[in-house]
């Protein structure tokens, strides 16, 4: 007789530590709370309108050079900064 077992993997929505590699000099990054990112603004056009757009970003300690952090985790970084208390860029 054989026994069948699903495994069904629960995904964590809260995204903190977070790992990444510097942009620059590769060194690995790891982020504990969204407080300890940076938000940068980056100028963007939109309809041939001038904009920008927040960016998360994170310093790194060996370089001393900002790394953004991947296009696709934007959104729930800085909605955990805006839970987490810190403001946004203005």
């Amino acid at each position: 007789m054989e026994v069948a077992m699903s495994v069904r993997v629960l995904v964590s929505e809260y995204l903190f530590p977070y790992f990444l590699n510097c942009g620059h000099c590769h060194v690995p990054l790891q982020i504990d709370y969204a407080r300890d990112l940076n938000i940068s603004v980056l100028p963007t056009k939109i309809d041939g309108l001038k904009s920008v757009q927040q960016v998360p970003t994170v310093t790194c300690p060996r370089c001393k050079k900002e790394t953004r952090l991947p296009r696709e985790d934007w959104k729930a970084v800085l909605e955990s900064l805006e839970a987490d208390g810190k403001h946004k860029a203005d």
